[in-house]
């Protein structure tokens, strides 16, 4: 486990997809639409060791401590830049909620995921408070879209959600774009069983399994991510616009 904040500028850098040269794989650099505005970029390549069957950068919280709040509104913020792979016929997680257990073997309770110039979320529940199988969880789709400048842009994420694991308290997630609605679900989020809460995690996650492969004809993938938020709203005092202007630089 690496801690990003003890990086600094330095960043990660490794050979390119050749095995030559020198490339930043993870780390601060200059945005792509602006090289005097810091953004940190995920790199990945096909040549890269393989991480659950795929090459694959992300970072996130690790501690529960920061895990999202449940069973209160709030809000979860982010800017991306999708770079380099529009063309690629593979689907790749962009961020995700992850469940905060290592070794229980689950997918994570949201993901946004990206395949060409579609783009669609899942969110995921088990109310067994033992740890769940895959049997056991249920999924359901928040949004299934298609956005020809999905890349090649600044991409302004708002998700609004009220997070519980069963059904004894009213749960939410929904999501814009651009301050545009997507979608929204209503109904559990997340894993009963101990020790389970929702840490935010950016980066690129090539999903592959069985029949689904990297794509190796585009062997390089990059995203860009300017800012990430999380706030509070337990008196529903925020709007979409609010957490927009919080946002964008």
């Amino acid at each position: 486990m690496l801690d990003a904040a003890q990086l600094g500028r330095e960043g990660i850098d490794g050979t390119d997809e050749h095995g030559h040269g020198r490339v930043r794989k993870f780390g601060v650099v200059g945005a792509p639409d602006d090289p005097s505005v810091p953004a940190w970029i995920f790199r990945t390549q096909a040549n890269n060791r393989p991480v659950g069957g795929a090459p694959r950068c992300e970072a996130g919280f690790a501690r529960r401590a920061d895990a999202l709040p449940r069973g209160t509104v709030f809000w979860h913020a982010f800017s991306i830049w999708l770079d380099g792979w529009s063309a690629a016929r593979d689907e790749t997680a962009i961020t995700q909620w992850y469940h905060g257990v290592p070794g229980v073997g689950l997918n994570p309770p949201l993901v946004i995921v990206a395949r060409g110039p579609r783009l669609w979320a899942l969110v995921r529940h088990a109310e067994d408070e033992r740890p769940a199988t895959r049997g056991d969880t249920r999924v359901d789709t928040v949004f299934d879209v298609e956005l020809p400048d999905l890349h090649g842009r600044w991409l302004d994420f708002v998700i609004r959600a009220r997070t519980w694991p069963d059904a004894t308290q009213p749960s939410f997630v929904e999501v814009y774009l651009d301050g545009r609605r997507l979608g929204r679900y209503e109904g559990p989020v997340g894993y009963a069983f101990d020790g389970a809460g929702e840490l935010p995690r950016h980066g690129l996650y090539p999903l592959v399994n069985g029949p689904r492969t990297f794509d190796a004809s585009v062997p390089v993938r990059r995203m860009y991510l300017r800012r990430s938020l999380v706030l509070s709203d337990r008196r529903g005092a925020l709007s979409v616009e609010d957490v927009l202007r919080r946002l964008r630089p």
